[in-house]
Order: structure tokens, then sequence, then C-alpha cells
């Protein structure tokens, strides 16, 4: 009796020994695995910014240095092209801050006074060159990226929405049909009256009076005219606000109408503070009840368009 009572105390003591290793080894191999099963998510950037890990690393290591760099030189670096190595290595949240900016600052080439956004293959080679990613393969981060031409053209300015998988689900059109736009004016620091300022939308060039469509199946929050959007009209699908601006006249929807993804909405026009004829186009993630006050907060609920349509 005396034996078996020694026994069992040393199950008892054992026991928690062997919890302990067990869960030191899956915290080790969790964060040893980053990289390893990151690159193999990375057949879809979009994909990856999909999921929780995705999100945390733009919006930690990521987001802060980029926007400050754009501020700085007026050139941002693309979504595709800091994720993809980033996540190739075995932790790259031990990037910091001010390190994250020296990275950023690599995609920059310098004319005189100005920067420009040197290509791809120049910054990958100065990529590798630094210790954090001299281990990686040139070619395949390459790869990887030029297979994610959508996400190439995704600048990272702008918020990655914690719903943006469920958004992916959405019935989805473009606002306008494929290939009727001369020029798009993507999300960045826009210039056009003299002075450098935020533009938290698409400009998508069309003509005066060309046909709009609901870009998903939403309920019609809005329809309003204002001295800077003019005729405007904002839709949401749950917590994705989708915004139309610059309209030829106000819509002939009404607020509680409801429509499907490429019904007509109205047509596109010059309205309000404009240098020509086009469509503002700006996406939001917010459940904020009354759609009009996101405008007080807009930095941290817009996102880039380019994560759900393709206008490519």
């Amino acid at each position: 009796m005396q034996e078996l009572g020694i026994n069992e105390l040393k199950k008892v003591m054992l026991l928690p020994l062997i919890v302990f290793v067990f869960t030191v080894f899956i915290f080790i191999l969790a964060m040893s695995s980053f990289g390893a099963s990151s690159s193999e998510e990375l057949t879809s950037v979009k994909g990856l910014l999909t999921t929780e890990e995705g999100q945390r690393l733009y919006e930690e290591v990521w987001k802060k240095p980029i926007q400050e760099v754009y501020e700085e030189t007026h050139i941002s670096v693309h979504i595709a092209w800091v994720i993809v190595p980033s996540c190739m290595i075995d932790d790259p949240f031990m990037i910091s801050h001010d390190r994250a900016k020296e990275i950023v600052m690599l995609a920059m080439d310098s004319e005189g006074e100005e920067y420009v956004e040197t290509s791809l293959v120049s910054f990958v080679e100065r990529l590798i060159s630094q210790p954090e990613f001299s281990e990686l393969d040139k070619e395949k981060i390459i790869e990887i990226i030029e297979a994610n031409e959508e996400s190439a053209d995704i600048t990272t300015i702008g918020n990655i929405p914690e719903e943006l998988g469920e958004y992916m689900k959405l019935n989805l059109s473009l606002p306008v049909k494929k290939g009727s736009w001369s020029g798009i004016g993507d999300v960045g620091m826009y210039n056009p009256f003299g002075e450098w300022r935020m533009h938290y939308g698409m400009d998508i060039a069309v003509p005066t009076g060309t046909p709009l469509y609901a870009a998903a199946d939403a309920t019609v929050e809005v329809v309003y005219h204002s001295e800077t959007g003019g005729n405007t009209i904002m839709m949401r699908n749950g917590t994705l606000i989708i915004i139309y601006c610059h309209m030829r006249e106000l819509s002939f929807l009404k607020t509680g109408d409801t429509v499907k993804a490429g019904d007509l909405v109205g047509y596109s026009g010059a309205t309000g503070r404009v240098t020509g004829p086009h469509l503002h186009f700006e996406t939001w993630s917010s459940d904020v009840a009354d759609v009009r006050e996101g405008y007080s907060y807009k930095d941290s609920i817009f996102f880039n368009p380019r994560l759900l349509w393709n206008f490519d």
C-alpha cells in the first residue's frame, strides 16, 4: 500500500510537469511556424488579409510606418510588397516601428528633392540585402507578388476591415461597367487644388451621364447634396458602407430602398468640388447608426475599394 501511494504521488507530481513542457512546446511551435504557414497562404494576398494573423501584421508592423512615409514622400507602398516578404520570415512582429520605416523607404528613389517609386525588382534586391530578409529567395518573392496583380495595385493607405472575409462573400459588382473609365485616381494624397490632402476614395474618370450601378446588395441610407461631394448616395450592407459622389443629379432612389449588386442607382456627373466628371467611390467599414456621422472619424473606418473590387 505504501509503495502504491508513492507511485501515485509521483504521477501527481509528474502531470503538471508534462502539461508545462507540452504548453511550452506548442507556444514555440506556433511562434516559429508563422512564416511557413503564412507563406503557404500567399497564393492569395487578399486571402491572407482576411485572416486575423494577416490583419495583425498590417496593423501592428506596417500601417503606421507606411502612412508616415507616405505623408513625407507622397509615395505609397503596395500591400503585397511588404506583406509577402514579411510573412516569409520567422517573426515579423520583431520589426520595430523605426526599422519598418527604413524598410518602407527601400521602395523609394530620390530625384532631386522629390521621391519616386522604384521597380519591384530593385525593391526586392534591396530588401534581401537587409539582415531580416537575407535568407529569402528573391525570385520567389517576386513570383508571389506578381501572381497577385490585383493585390499589388492596392496601396497600403487605409484600414483593413475585420470583416473583410465576410465582405468577399457578398454579391458584388463594379460601380461602372468594366472598361468604361479613362483612368482611376486611387486612394491617397491628392493635390488638385494647390495643397496636399488625404483623398479617401477612388476617382473613376467617366463621362457625365455614365450609368452607375450598386457595388453590392445594399439598402439606401441617404441621398443628399453637399458643396464638396455634390450629389451623393450612401448605401450599406451590414457594416459595409458604400458612397458615390459627384452624380449628375440626385439618385431616383430614396432612403430605405433596397438594391441588388448591378442595379442602376444613377448617373455620373461633375457636381461638387471637382476638376472634371468622375465617380468618387468610397468605402467604409463601420456599424455607425447614422452613416453621415462617419465623416467625423473616417480616418479609422475607410478602406481601399481594391480590397474587394478588381478594376484590372
